[in-house]
């Protein structure tokens, strides 16, 4: 491909239908990396003719995005609403990639028909990868709901934006905040209860995150600078 070898992309083509889906991933990556418009319509056939790997399907729609932007958005989101749950995650995953506005209206309005709890978690991290300022704004708007679960579901989804610590810190506030205990420890399985909460057992925690907060805060708001948002 980098050296324009006339006989590269129907070498690519064999490899498409490749037993193996590393295989297949890495000749998307690799049709894509060609930048021709022959590299489009091969992408666009792959997508049509479809793939068993979710993976694989998911390689191909970021690297149609990639090469064909704000063209391909729409092609993409038909897949948000697949019988596979898996496809849907990959394409709501690709979109949030691609900075678009167009594919933060449609991962927005889709979350209120979300079928899973894991599909509507793959959405709001979704419109965070965006990184857009409206995107920012709404989920920023989230944290404060009612609804404490909600709220925290916004914070991871702005995670690539706040460091780990401060994370952590602003969901156990929420938590506090309406008077009740957070559900599991910081860092345990989800599966696994946290023994009673208290001020002794807890304070440490809150300490060492808030000294996290400050060593990191100058490079945190840094971040939020760029959003032309957060540090407002």
């Amino acid at each position: 491909i980098q050296q324009s070898h006339p006989r590269a992309l129907s070498e690519l083509v064999d490899l498409l239908t490749d037993r193996e889906k590393t295989a297949r991933a890495g000749a998307a990556r690799a049709i894509a990396h060609a930048g021709s418009s022959e590299s489009v319509l091969l992408l666009r056939l792959k997508i049509a003719l479809g793939d068993p790997s979710a993976e694989v399907m998911g390689e191909c729609f970021a690297r149609l995005l990639q090469l064909d932007g704000e063209n391909a958005v729409e092609r993409v989101a038909r897949f948000l609403n697949d019988p596979s749950e898996e496809l849907q995650c990959e394409a709501a995953i690709a979109l949030g990639e691609t900075h678009s506005a167009t594919a933060f209206k449609l991962l927005k309005e889709l979350l209120p028909r979300a079928n899973s709890r894991e599909f509507e978690r793959v959405l709001f991290a979704s419109i965070g990868l965006l990184s857009l300022p409206e995107a920012v704004d709404y989920l920023l708007s989230l944290v404060t709901s009612e609804d404490i679960d909600l709220s925290v579901v916004a914070i991871r989804a702005l995670s690539h934006l706040i460091p780990a610590p401060v994370q952590s810190l602003t969901s156990f506030s929420l938590w506090m905040s309406r008077g009740r205990p957070p559900p599991s420890l910081p860092g345990a399985p989800p599966e696994r209860s946290a023994p009673p909460w208290s001020w002794g057992t807890s304070l440490p925690f809150l300490v060492s995150g808030l000294v996290d907060w400050v060593m990191q805060a100058p490079r945190c708001r840094g971040t939020y600078r760029g959003t032309k948002r957060l540090g407002a």
